[in-house]
Protein backbone atom coordinates (compact mmCIF):
# COMPACT_ATOMS: atom_id res chain seq x y z
CA UNK A 1 0.00 0.00 0.00
CA UNK A 2 0.94 3.10 -1.35
CA UNK A 3 1.89 5.96 1.93
CA UNK A 4 1.02 8.93 -0.57
CA UNK A 5 -1.71 10.83 -0.33
CA UNK A 6 -1.77 13.74 -2.87
CA UNK A 7 0.65 13.34 -5.80
CA UNK A 8 1.28 16.62 -7.76
CA UNK A 9 3.44 15.69 -11.16
CA UNK A 10 4.54 17.63 -13.82
CA UNK A 11 1.63 20.49 -13.08
CA UNK A 12 1.82 23.82 -14.75
CA UNK A 13 -1.36 25.82 -15.65
CA UNK A 14 -1.49 29.25 -17.66
CA UNK A 15 -4.28 31.95 -17.50
CA UNK A 16 -3.93 35.56 -19.55
CA UNK A 17 -1.87 36.79 -16.36
CA UNK A 18 -0.58 34.31 -14.54
CA UNK A 19 0.95 30.94 -14.65
CA UNK A 20 1.96 28.23 -12.19
CA UNK A 21 5.01 26.75 -14.82
CA UNK A 22 5.92 23.56 -13.11
CA UNK A 23 5.00 22.18 -9.61
CA UNK A 24 6.20 18.84 -8.11
CA UNK A 25 5.23 18.02 -4.05
CA UNK A 26 3.90 14.93 -2.52
CA UNK A 27 1.69 14.59 0.70
CA UNK A 28 2.14 11.94 2.83
CA UNK A 29 -0.57 9.84 4.36
CA UNK A 30 -0.52 10.17 7.78
CA UNK A 31 1.11 13.98 8.19
CA UNK A 32 -0.11 17.85 8.39
CA UNK A 33 0.96 19.49 4.95
CA UNK A 34 1.03 23.40 4.30
CA UNK A 35 1.03 25.01 1.39
CA UNK A 36 2.31 28.70 2.16
CA UNK A 37 2.16 31.42 0.02
CA UNK A 38 1.74 34.97 -0.20
CA UNK A 39 -2.31 36.16 -2.15
CA UNK A 40 -2.10 35.82 -5.49
CA UNK A 41 0.81 33.63 -5.06
CA UNK A 42 -0.84 30.21 -6.71
CA UNK A 43 -2.05 28.46 -3.78
CA UNK A 44 -6.01 28.69 -4.74
CA UNK A 45 -5.17 27.30 -7.88
CA UNK A 46 -3.56 24.44 -6.61
CA UNK A 47 -6.15 24.02 -4.45
CA UNK A 48 -9.23 24.32 -6.76
CA UNK A 49 -6.78 22.05 -9.20
CA UNK A 50 -6.27 19.25 -6.04
CA UNK A 51 -10.53 18.89 -5.07
CA UNK A 52 -11.27 18.91 -8.47
CA UNK A 53 -12.84 22.00 -9.07
CA UNK A 54 -10.89 22.32 -11.71
CA UNK A 55 -10.77 20.00 -14.32
CA UNK A 56 -7.88 18.24 -15.34
CA UNK A 57 -8.62 19.82 -19.02
CA UNK A 58 -7.62 23.35 -17.33
CA UNK A 59 -3.92 22.32 -16.64
CA UNK A 60 -1.43 19.37 -17.50
CA UNK A 61 0.33 17.03 -15.75
CA UNK A 62 -0.91 14.78 -12.86
CA UNK A 63 -2.95 14.94 -10.06
CA UNK A 64 -4.08 12.16 -7.60
CA UNK A 65 -5.61 11.49 -4.52
CA UNK A 66 -5.00 7.64 -2.30
CA UNK A 67 -4.05 7.08 -6.16
CA UNK A 68 -7.34 8.09 -7.83
CA UNK A 69 -7.46 11.14 -10.32
CA UNK A 70 -8.29 14.60 -8.91
CA UNK A 71 -11.94 15.28 -9.43
CA UNK A 72 -12.70 11.77 -10.14
CA UNK A 73 -15.48 10.12 -7.72
CA UNK A 74 -13.02 7.93 -6.29
CA UNK A 75 -10.60 11.01 -5.11
CA UNK A 76 -13.72 12.63 -3.61
CA UNK A 77 -15.19 9.73 -1.02
CA UNK A 78 -12.19 10.10 1.14
CA UNK A 79 -11.38 14.08 1.00
CA UNK A 80 -12.87 16.74 3.80
CA UNK A 81 -12.69 20.11 2.64
CA UNK A 82 -13.31 23.26 4.62
CA UNK A 83 -13.62 26.55 3.15
CA UNK A 84 -12.78 29.65 5.27
CA UNK A 85 -16.32 31.35 5.34
CA UNK A 86 -17.66 34.17 7.33
CA UNK A 87 -20.99 34.68 5.44
CA UNK A 88 -23.69 32.19 5.40
CA UNK A 89 -27.43 32.11 3.49
CA UNK A 90 -29.65 33.82 5.82
CA UNK A 91 -31.73 32.43 8.34
CA UNK A 92 -30.10 29.00 8.60
CA UNK A 93 -28.92 27.01 11.82
CA UNK A 94 -25.77 25.75 12.23
CA UNK A 95 -27.51 22.16 12.64
CA UNK A 96 -29.16 22.16 9.16
CA UNK A 97 -26.44 23.41 7.50
CA UNK A 98 -24.59 20.62 8.50
CA UNK A 99 -26.92 18.15 7.56
CA UNK A 100 -27.73 19.66 4.17
CA UNK A 101 -23.82 19.24 3.47
CA UNK A 102 -23.24 15.97 5.00
CA UNK A 103 -26.04 14.54 2.79
CA UNK A 104 -23.87 15.42 0.02
CA UNK A 105 -21.33 13.17 1.20
CA UNK A 106 -23.27 9.76 0.71
CA UNK A 107 -22.88 9.32 4.30
CA UNK A 108 -26.44 7.35 5.45
CA UNK A 109 -29.03 9.96 7.57
CA UNK A 110 -28.78 7.09 11.10
CA UNK A 111 -24.47 7.50 10.62
CA UNK A 112 -25.16 11.09 10.05
CA UNK A 113 -26.74 11.90 13.14
CA UNK A 114 -24.50 9.89 15.12
CA UNK A 115 -21.26 12.00 13.78
CA UNK A 116 -23.25 15.62 13.97
CA UNK A 117 -24.14 15.05 17.33
CA UNK A 118 -20.23 13.90 18.60
CA UNK A 119 -18.56 16.32 16.18
CA UNK A 120 -20.79 19.18 17.64
CA UNK A 121 -19.97 18.24 21.31
CA UNK A 122 -16.50 17.85 20.78
CA UNK A 123 -16.41 21.35 19.13
CA UNK A 124 -18.26 22.78 21.99
CA UNK A 125 -21.40 23.91 19.53
CA UNK A 126 -23.98 21.36 20.70
CA UNK A 127 -25.94 23.75 23.05
CA UNK A 128 -25.58 26.36 19.92
CA UNK A 129 -26.74 24.29 17.43
CA UNK A 130 -29.69 25.71 16.42
CA UNK A 131 -28.46 29.47 16.36
CA UNK A 132 -28.07 31.06 13.02
CA UNK A 133 -25.14 30.80 11.30
CA UNK A 134 -24.27 34.38 10.74
CA UNK A 135 -25.18 35.57 14.61
CA UNK A 136 -21.81 33.11 15.10
CA UNK A 137 -18.41 34.58 15.89
CA UNK A 138 -15.39 33.79 13.99
CA UNK A 139 -14.09 30.80 16.24
CA UNK A 140 -17.56 29.67 15.87
CA UNK A 141 -18.08 29.63 12.10
CA UNK A 142 -14.63 28.04 11.86
CA UNK A 143 -15.36 25.42 13.91
CA UNK A 144 -18.47 24.82 11.86
CA UNK A 145 -16.84 24.30 8.83
CA UNK A 146 -14.40 21.94 10.21
CA UNK A 147 -17.24 19.46 11.22
CA UNK A 148 -18.81 19.59 8.14
CA UNK A 149 -15.46 18.44 6.50
CA UNK A 150 -15.58 16.17 9.20
CA UNK A 151 -18.91 14.31 9.48
CA UNK A 152 -18.43 11.68 6.72
CA UNK A 153 -14.56 10.55 8.38
CA UNK A 154 -12.59 11.21 5.88
CA UNK A 155 -8.63 10.00 5.51
CA UNK A 156 -7.79 13.36 4.14
CA UNK A 157 -8.66 16.92 5.27
CA UNK A 158 -7.85 19.98 3.17
CA UNK A 159 -8.69 22.98 4.96
CA UNK A 160 -8.33 26.95 3.10
CA UNK A 161 -6.96 29.36 5.31
CA UNK A 162 -7.87 27.49 9.03
CA UNK A 163 -6.21 30.53 10.99
CA UNK A 164 -7.94 33.17 9.02
CA UNK A 165 -9.89 35.84 11.11
CA UNK A 166 -9.40 33.72 14.70
CA UNK A 167 -8.21 35.20 17.98
CA UNK A 168 -5.28 33.66 20.13
CA UNK A 169 -7.66 31.28 21.83
CA UNK A 170 -9.37 29.78 19.03
CA UNK A 171 -6.15 29.55 17.05
CA UNK A 172 -4.62 27.92 20.07
CA UNK A 173 -8.13 25.51 20.26
CA UNK A 174 -7.66 24.45 16.58
CA UNK A 175 -4.46 23.73 16.53
CA UNK A 176 -4.85 20.76 19.66
CA UNK A 177 -7.84 19.66 16.88
CA UNK A 178 -5.28 19.06 14.21
CA UNK A 179 -3.14 17.56 16.39
CA UNK A 180 -5.89 15.41 17.87
CA UNK A 181 -6.85 14.42 14.00
CA UNK A 182 -2.96 13.34 13.04
CA UNK A 183 -3.12 10.97 15.84
CA UNK A 184 -6.15 9.24 14.62
CA UNK A 185 -3.96 9.09 11.44
CA UNK A 186 -5.26 11.68 9.35
CA UNK A 187 -3.57 13.28 6.61
CA UNK A 188 -4.09 17.12 6.77
CA UNK A 189 -3.59 19.42 3.80
CA UNK A 190 -3.63 23.35 4.51
CA UNK A 191 -3.22 26.57 3.15
CA UNK A 192 -1.80 29.60 5.05
CA UNK A 193 0.05 32.88 4.65
CA UNK A 194 1.87 32.61 7.58
CA UNK A 195 3.78 28.76 8.21
CA UNK A 196 4.90 30.54 11.62
CA UNK A 197 1.22 29.93 13.29
CA UNK A 198 1.20 26.50 12.16
CA UNK A 199 5.40 25.41 12.24
CA UNK A 200 5.06 23.35 15.53
CA UNK A 201 2.86 20.86 14.27
CA UNK A 202 3.61 20.92 10.31
CA UNK A 203 5.45 18.13 8.92
CA UNK A 204 6.37 19.14 5.62
CA UNK A 205 5.55 22.26 3.84
CA UNK A 206 5.07 23.10 0.10
CA UNK A 207 5.81 27.30 -0.84
CA UNK A 208 4.95 29.05 -3.86
CA UNK A 209 5.73 32.42 -4.84
CA UNK A 210 3.96 34.21 -7.48
CA UNK A 211 3.22 30.61 -9.59
CA UNK A 212 7.17 29.57 -8.57
CA UNK A 213 7.56 26.57 -6.37
CA UNK A 214 10.01 27.34 -4.14
CA UNK A 215 10.49 24.70 -1.83
CA UNK A 216 8.55 21.11 -1.16
CA UNK A 217 9.66 19.07 1.72
CA UNK A 218 10.34 19.35 5.72
CA UNK A 219 9.93 22.35 7.60
CA UNK A 220 12.29 20.64 10.15
CA UNK A 221 15.13 22.24 7.80
CA UNK A 222 14.34 26.01 8.70
CA UNK A 223 15.05 28.11 11.12
CA UNK A 224 12.12 30.39 11.32
CA UNK A 225 12.79 33.67 13.09
CA UNK A 226 16.29 34.72 11.75
CA UNK A 227 16.07 34.77 7.61
CA UNK A 228 15.53 37.75 6.25
CA UNK A 229 14.99 38.98 1.99
CA UNK A 230 17.36 41.53 1.37
CA UNK A 231 16.28 43.77 -2.02
CA UNK A 232 19.19 46.38 -2.77
CA UNK A 233 19.47 48.44 -6.28
CA UNK A 234 22.25 46.13 -7.01
CA UNK A 235 21.97 42.63 -5.60
CA UNK A 236 25.55 41.68 -7.23
CA UNK A 237 27.67 43.67 -5.67
CA UNK A 238 25.62 42.80 -2.73
CA UNK A 239 26.36 39.19 -2.95
CA UNK A 240 30.01 40.25 -3.03
CA UNK A 241 29.98 41.92 0.14
CA UNK A 242 28.29 39.26 1.74
CA UNK A 243 30.75 36.79 0.61
CA UNK A 244 33.46 38.89 1.78
CA UNK A 245 31.89 39.32 5.08
CA UNK A 246 30.99 35.81 5.94
CA UNK A 247 27.33 36.24 5.76
CA UNK A 248 25.28 32.98 5.38
CA UNK A 249 23.21 33.84 2.45
CA UNK A 250 21.35 32.22 -0.44
CA UNK A 251 20.68 34.10 -3.74
CA UNK A 252 17.38 33.13 -5.75
CA UNK A 253 17.95 34.08 -9.06
CA UNK A 254 14.62 33.12 -10.45
CA UNK A 255 13.23 36.44 -8.17
CA UNK A 256 16.11 38.22 -7.76
CA UNK A 257 15.98 37.92 -4.25
CA UNK A 258 19.07 37.67 -1.50
CA UNK A 259 18.37 35.36 1.87
CA UNK A 260 20.43 35.70 4.60
CA UNK A 261 20.64 34.69 7.90
CA UNK A 262 21.23 36.93 10.98
CA UNK A 263 21.25 35.40 14.60
CA UNK A 264 21.48 38.64 16.23
CA UNK A 265 20.87 42.59 16.36
CA UNK A 266 24.51 42.74 16.06
CA UNK A 267 24.75 41.47 12.39
CA UNK A 268 22.15 43.67 11.54
CA UNK A 269 23.47 46.85 12.26
CA UNK A 270 26.62 45.37 11.18
CA UNK A 271 25.07 44.50 7.90
CA UNK A 272 23.35 47.96 7.74
CA UNK A 273 26.93 49.88 8.16
CA UNK A 274 28.28 47.61 5.80
CA UNK A 275 25.81 48.67 2.53
CA UNK A 276 25.55 51.92 3.80
CA UNK A 277 29.59 52.25 3.59
CA UNK A 278 29.81 50.45 -0.16
CA UNK A 279 26.78 52.66 -1.23
CA UNK A 280 24.23 50.00 -2.14
CA UNK A 281 21.61 51.58 -0.85
CA UNK A 282 17.93 50.82 -0.96
CA UNK A 283 18.20 48.12 1.14
CA UNK A 284 14.98 46.73 2.15
CA UNK A 285 15.76 43.72 4.95
CA UNK A 286 11.98 41.65 4.83
CA UNK A 287 11.37 39.68 8.52
CA UNK A 288 8.11 38.31 9.20
CA UNK A 289 8.55 38.58 13.32
CA UNK A 290 10.07 42.13 13.77
CA UNK A 291 12.36 41.85 17.20
CA UNK A 292 14.73 44.18 16.93
CA UNK A 293 14.64 47.79 16.25
CA UNK A 294 16.61 48.59 13.32
CA UNK A 295 18.22 51.88 11.97
CA UNK A 296 16.09 54.34 10.24
CA UNK A 297 18.65 53.66 6.96
CA UNK A 298 17.17 49.74 7.00
CA UNK A 299 12.91 49.96 6.21
CA UNK A 300 11.07 46.75 7.07
CA UNK A 301 8.20 45.05 5.41
CA UNK A 302 6.42 42.01 6.78
CA UNK A 303 6.22 39.22 4.24
CA UNK A 304 4.20 36.70 5.45
CA UNK A 305 5.97 33.32 3.92
CA UNK A 306 10.16 34.76 4.20
CA UNK A 307 11.21 32.08 6.37
CA UNK A 308 9.59 29.04 4.87
CA UNK A 309 12.17 30.21 2.19
CA UNK A 310 14.99 29.26 3.85
CA UNK A 311 16.88 25.44 3.48
CA UNK A 312 19.98 25.53 6.17
CA UNK A 313 21.15 22.66 4.11
CA UNK A 314 22.25 24.54 1.72
CA UNK A 315 24.14 27.79 2.53
CA UNK A 316 26.20 29.81 2.68
CA UNK A 317 26.59 30.42 -1.36
CA UNK A 318 24.19 28.56 -3.07
CA UNK A 319 21.60 29.12 -5.74
CA UNK A 320 19.33 25.58 -4.55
Amino acid sequence: MSDVMISVKNYNIKFKRFKIPQADFTVYKGTIHALVGQSGSGKSVLLKSIIGAFPSSCYKGEITIDGHLAGSAKSKLGMGYSLNLENFPQGLSAYNFLKYLGKTTGINNDNLVVNLEKLLKSFNLWEHRHEKLNSYSSGMKNRTMLIQALVHDPQLIILDEPGANLDSESRKYFTNVLKQLKAEGKTIFLTTHMINEVKNIVDNCTIIDLGNLIYSGPVAKFDVGKIFILNTNNNISTIELLKKYNYPFKYLEAIDEILIRLDDKAKIDNLNLIIIKKSVISLWIIWKRIRFKIFKRVFVRINETVFAFWNQYHFPYTNH
